[in-house]
């Protein structure tokens, strides 16, 4: 048993849709223990940072991928 952690990147991320066609960004074995990181959001409404954890990738997810259909 291995145990692996998914964590939110530029590389790992995709934001606004759902598509089985998209490459895995990570493959386990059975019986693998996997925790996923993840992250929520647009730009206007990432909460105050002195008062809550923001991951840092969050910017850099923001400045960098396009949202795809309505931010809900």
């Amino acid at each position: 048993m291995t145990e692996l952690n998914l964590t939110p990147s530029v590389e790992t991320c995709h934001w606004g849709y759902f598509d089985a066609n998209q490459a895995p960004v990570l493959k386990v074995a059975s019986g693998d223990v996997v925790t996923i990181d993840t992250i929520t959001g647009s730009p206007d409404v990432v909460p105050d940072r002195s008062k809550f954890h923001v991951p840092e990738a969050l910017a850099d997810i923001h400045a960098k991928l396009t949202p795809v259909g309505p931010l809900l």
